[in-house]
């Protein structure tokens, strides 16, 4: 939308995009393939505005809701599993991505031709963050098939007959992260 505030020009828009994410991950667990599918689904709202109060000066302010996956070698069941030490390395296919909420807010100046000095404020609230993590559980809790376990380790007869030490990342608190930014660009014309 375009128009006018007290006389001087206002932009806006406002969008929701729908992102439905279908994802496969496939690793080698100790000489196996393990599959595991999940699906997730975002709404993800977003509202931008721009203030002229000048002719060479724009207020910008934004807010919206973002997500983005966790790298993919964090995805991937793969890894390895050791019945003789019962330990179990893998990754977490069922990490949830980053998940945050955005603003921005920022005064540009454009002070010449092909010119501008800005300064920008921004705030985003994620919900969580991969962190990895090590922890003391059953073999069951892995959600991994006992078929990876070696045949000729002592955990094959028993997986359940004491605690495996269990690595993997894991979904971590989330965290508020704020800043400023600053900016200057301006064409050599003297050159």
């Amino acid at each position: 939308h375009d128009g006018e505030l007290a006389g001087r020009r206002i932009q806006s828009n406002l969008g929701v995009r729908y992102a439905k994410t279908d994802q496969t991950s496939r690793g080698i667990n100790s000489g196996l393939t393990v599959t595991v599918k999940r699906d997730y689904v975002d709404c993800l709202p977003a509202l931008n505005l721009a203030f002229h109060p000048t002719d060479d000066v724009i207020i910008r302010a934004a807010a919206s809701k973002v997500v983005t996956r966790p790298p993919l070698g964090n995805l991937t069941p793969g890894g390895s599993v050791s019945g003789f030490n019962y330990t179990v390395n893998f990754g977490n296919p069922l990490l949830d991505p980053y998940r945050a909420n955005a603003y921005d807010l920022s005064l540009e100046w454009y002070f010449a031709p092909q010119a501008i000095a800005s300064v920008a404020l921004f705030k985003k609230d994620v919900s969580s963050f991969p962190v990895d993590s090590t922890r003391t559980g059953t073999f069951a809790s892995t959600g991994l098939p006992t078929s990876v376990i070696l045949a000729s380790s002592p955990a094959a007869a028993n997986p359940e007959g004491q605690p495996w030490s269990i690595s993997s990342p894991g979904d971590g608190a989330g965290a508020s992260l704020k800043g400023i930014e600053l900016s200057v660009q301006s064409p050599f014309t003297f050159l």
